[in-house]
């Protein structure tokens, strides 16, 4: 009985993780192609955003601090203001840095 017991509650407790897996992948694909059909700053600090609490969430995931940095990027890009430009490219920085943490042998961290 007691094994019984053990299996059922190591099966659920499988089920939950695969559950939240799923949510994160969903989540994530959601805001990747967010930023590619982004048309303006606004649009991708609400990305951005986005990601950033995936990143407080999934604290073992190197991705999202990548598709932030990746994000924060893309604003520098089309910022005129040299301030804000730099305040952009400095929270990319911190983004990136903490995706090395995570996942220091990933190439797409180096890319960016």
């Amino acid at each position: 009985m007691k094994s019984f017991t053990l299996i059922m509650i190591s099966l659920l407790m499988l089920n939950t993780s695969f559950a939240n897996e799923e949510k994160y992948i969903a989540s994530m694909k959601q805001n990747i192609q967010a930023l590619y059909d982004a048309q303006s700053i606004e649009q991708l600090l609400q990305t951005v955003n986005a990601l950033d609490r995936i990143g407080s969430v999934e604290k073992d995931k190197w991705e999202p601090q990548y598709y932030k940095a990746f994000g924060l990027v893309l604003m520098a890009n089309r910022e005129m203001d040299a301030v804000k430009k730099d305040l952009y490219l400095d929270q990319a920085l911190d983004a990136i840095t903490k995706a090395k943490e995570i996942g220091p042998n990933e190439s797409e961290v180096e890319a960016v």
